[in-house]
């Protein structure tokens, strides 16, 4: 293949992807490392440029939900201020604690999450468990969800969404939460995962920075012009493709 369709190729994929999983408050890393891998990207390299395409795409994402005012950013740094602190371990857990484990966990959470976001309970149910689980697990969770991330090298989104369904109604607030908190997840991963790319990739990082600034523009636009109740049928949407990847990826 010449070397400007492959360029090209990269581009539309990232941009594409991106839209799709931002729009969720998910990055798309966890479909397009595997997928670089398979082009043929060196893992480490394929995994920072990853990790440097969410902290872009959800930095947009993010800006744009902080204007329109559907960000609980509270609650979300209660989730990210231990999600981070246990990142760095998660990732130093990595040769002893089987990956396949991990992405088991993921599933099962995410098959909840599409239950919960398809079969919403009702008002005065969620008030009930938000009073309990708001304070007493929102930061266990979010120290496994760091350690997790750290772990597999997936986002940190993967468990906050699931938890943020049974906290909030809004599917809007639900995904601009989960972005912000990705996002300084997967700072905090970059930081750590850098260290292990000897070459910075300058012309592939370009292709993908750009895919997925679009993505995030993208993201963005369809936040702004989409209903909770379209935005909760988009999420399970891609929820379905996640759990489809999961179960692939242990196949």
């Amino acid at each position: 293949m010449p070397y400007f369709l492959f360029d090209a190729m990269m581009f539309l994929i990232t941009w594409l992807l991106h839209t799709l999983f931002a729009t969720s408050g998910l990055g798309g890393g966890i479909i397009l490392v595997p997928t670089y891998v398979s082009l043929g990207i060196a893992l480490p390299i394929a995994v920072t440029s990853g990790l440097v395409m969410n902290i872009i795409s959800l930095s947009l994402v993010t800006g744009h939900n902080y204007r329109h005012r559907i960000v609980r950013w509270n609650l979300g740094t209660v989730f990210l201020v231990p999600a981070i602190a246990m990142t760095p371990l998660g990732e130093m857990a990595t040769s002893i604690i089987p990956r396949s484990y991990v992405l088991v966990i993921f599933i099962a959470l995410l098959v909840y999450a599409f239950y919960h976001v398809i079969l919403k309970r009702s008002e005065k149910h969620r008030e009930k468990i938000v009073g309990k689980i708001t304070i007493i697990l929102a930061v266990p969770i979010g120290l496994i969800a760091g350690f997790l991330s750290g772990l597999s090298g997936i986002g940190g989104g993967l468990i906050i969404l699931p938890a943020l369904t049974f906290m909030e109604d809004d599917y809007r607030k639900i995904a601009g939460t989960t972005g912000y908190v990705a996002l300084f997840i997967s700072i905090s991963s970059f930081i750590f995962h850098i260290g292990y790319v000897p070459d910075i990739p300058i012309f592939l990082w370009t292709i993908v920075i750009s895919g997925s600034a679009l993505g995030g523009v993208s993201a963005s636009y369809f936040l702004h012009i989409l209903g909770s109740r379209k935005i909760s049928i988009f999420t399970s949407a891609v929820i379905l493709i996640l759990i489809g990847i999961l179960i692939h990826s242990l196949i």
